[in-house]
């Protein structure tokens, strides 16, 4: 059977387990390292994508593509099943157990689930030009909101390397890939606005940009086959296609809908907001409020680095201690502290230069969002510091948990108090509300403080915890 592909991953005799589980940290840190430094690339790709966004289309244009993007959005949430990050979970499992054929039936049934998303994704587009001319009167920007629903079955293949990559801990290769995916959009872009600087050119620049990404992604999938150790590649793509019939879906879509309540419930705040912005403050005024957005997330992905690093180094580490609950508790606490105070550091730099930043990037006509840039920002007290949330559900079994906590704020609290704010004050409102949300992240905290401090006596997590 095949290995994991870092020798780390081997398990050691008898007697040896504590070498294993600080090779296991090292790899985490030299994991960490690679996706911060992929992922500083990948926010500057998306910094220079709406730096090109905002100054060629201008404001008015920008506004109107955010609405089309923002109803794309709201449709692929919607659809979308959570699949991705509970097929890295899994397939992490799978490698650090060493099978082969869960690997295979994993990949398989994230294959057959995204098809099933992506037939639901352009079916549900079909009534986005209705939508827009009832609520912003404009039908045409409707049209450009289903012609993007396309990017949705684009986006299979590079979830699908998202998978076999960043599950079996493939680091430097998923950066390579991400990275060129991100310069290759933002050339893309680039030619759209240097030739037509019209949305339609735009939307079909962003088309073509998925379509190139999902070719590039299949090669990479190839090349890594072909360059890996046999024990170390990926399952052949030719054994996958042939499992997707008889692929399960039960586990990894109950999985998958429980997490999407969470990442889903983030994108539906942001499609709500800016929905609503749109409406309540007309389009100029929700290009101020992108800019900001397109700012204060690509602080964020700084943090996407850990993030996703963690998730797979816990499923390892799962999978070759047999479920130590103490190095589990421990490791969740260390990455939160440390990963909470850097990004406080971070955004406090990023929100000194934001005036500056602003103005040289994106011009005078959106130094407006210098002032929702700060109130964003406030946000980020408490983000960075549970970027541990996600995996401590997925393997401590919690994910009904945190769907039913994730729901009931999101009705009860979020959206009401974000319907009142951007009513009442417009566009800073909805800054208010953005930052509101984020903080709002704590009750999670205080879950995972309650949850380890209720089972401090436990020696390990309940075995098959996936």
């Amino acid at each position: 059977m095949s290995t994991a592909q870092d020798p780390d991953q081997v398990k050691p005799p008898a007697g040896k387990g504590g070498r294993i589980m600080r090779s296991l940290q090292r790899k985490f840190v030299q994991d960490t390292v690679v996706l911060q430094v992929g992922m500083a690339v990948t926010m500057a790709t998306y910094l220079c994508t709406s730096v090109l966004l905002a100054r060629g289309l201008g404001p008015h244009e920008f506004g109107r593509y955010t609405i089309a993007f923002t109803l794309y959005s709201l449709v692929y949430f919607v659809a979308n099943l959570g699949v991705t990050t509970a097929a890295i979970s899994q397939y992490a499992r799978a490698c650090g157990e060493k099978d082969d054929a869960a690997k295979i039936e994993v990949l398989a049934s994230f294959l057959k689930a995204f098809l099933v998303m992506g037939i639901a994704i352009l079916v549900l587009g079909y009534f986005l030009p209705d939508v827009a001319e009832w609520f912003y009167a404009d039908r045409e920007v409707g049209y450009f909101a289903w012609a993007l629903c396309l990017l949705g079955p684009l986006q299979m293949f590079n979830g699908f390397i998202l998978v076999a990559l960043q599950g079996a801990r493939r680091m430097r290769d998923y950066v390579l890939f991400d990275n060129g995916c991100g310069i290759l959009r933002t050339v893309l872009l680039f030619f759209a606005i240097l030739n037509f600087a019209e949305l339609w050119g735009v939307v079909l620049a962003t088309l073509a940009a998925g379509l190139c990404t999902s070719l590039v992604g299949l090669r990479t999938y190839g090349a890594v086959r072909r360059e890996s150790q046999p024990g170390d590649a990926p399952p052949p793509l030719g054994a996958v296609l042939c499992a997707v019939p008889r692929a399960p879906l039960a586990t990894l879509c109950r999985s998958g809908a429980l997490i999407a309540v969470n990442k889903n419930g983030n994108e539906l705040l942001r499609c709500f907001a800016n929905a609503l912005i749109g409406k309540v403050a007309g389009t100029v005024e929700l290009a101020h409020f992108r800019v900001a957005f397109y700012y204060i997330w690509a602080v964020q992905q700084l943090l996407g680095g850990l993030g996703r690093a963690l998730l797979p180094m816990l499923g390892f580490r799962l999978g070759t201690s047999g479920g130590d609950m103490n190095a589990f508790r421990r490791d969740v606490a260390r990455v939160a502290v440390v990963s909470g105070c850097f990004f406080i550091l971070i955004t406090a730099l990023f929100v000194a230069v934001a005036p500056f930043a602003v103005s040289f990037l994106y011009g005078g006509d959106y130094e407006e969002a210098t002032l929702l840039i700060f109130i964003m920002a406030i946000g980020h007290i408490v983000l960075g510091f549970s970027v541990v949330s996600d995996p401590f559900y997925i393997y401590t079994k919690q994910l009904g948990l945190s769907a039913r906590i994730n729901l009931a704020q999101l009705f009860v609290v979020l959206i009401p108090v974000g319907y009142v704010l951007i009513k009442a004050y417009g566009v800073i409102g909805g800054a208010v509300f953005t930052a509101f949300g984020m903080v709002f992240q704590v009750i999670h905290l205080l879950v995972i403080w309650r949850y380890f401090r209720r089972h401090r006596g436990l020696a390990a997590l309940e075995p098959g915890t996936r």
